[in-house]
């Protein structure tokens, strides 16, 4: 039995199969963590005020366009909401985060001071 890949690899035999098989998985491995790798955290900035769910973050270097409308993650990888408005300077801009449903108020009042990122 031949089986042909994207890879010049022939198999004809059961111990020529689990090579394959080997080589395989080596490579998909390899592919999932380069791709992870490429999910990155950009650093939004750093919480100021807390108001009716809503949080206004002072921003570092950012582009706007790529900003908006972006989850918003904490230091812990825990989606907190979402880009709504982006105001200010230009050089360090303000951004206004709407808040999802499942944070309490306690949990919001101890982002104060904390840094946020953006997926």
């Amino acid at each position: 039995m031949i089986l042909k890949s994207k890879f010049p690899v022939y198999c004809y035999s059961k111990s020529g199969l689990k090579i394959f098989r080997k080589l395989y998985i080596f490579v998909f491995c390899t592919l999932l963590t380069l791709m992870k790798k490429k999910v990155k955290d950009r650093g939004l900035g750093t919480v100021l005020h807390v108001m009716d769910k809503k949080l206004i973050v002072k921003g570092g270097k950012l582009k706007v366009k790529k900003v908006i409308n972006s989850i918003v993650v904490t230091e812990d990888k825990r989606k907190i909401g979402k880009v709504y408005d982006v105001f200010g300077p230009v050089n360090r801009p303000y951004v206004g985060i709407t808040i999802f449903g499942g944070m309490k108020e306690e949990e919001l009042k101890k982002l104060v001071h904390k840094k946020l990122f953006v997926l």
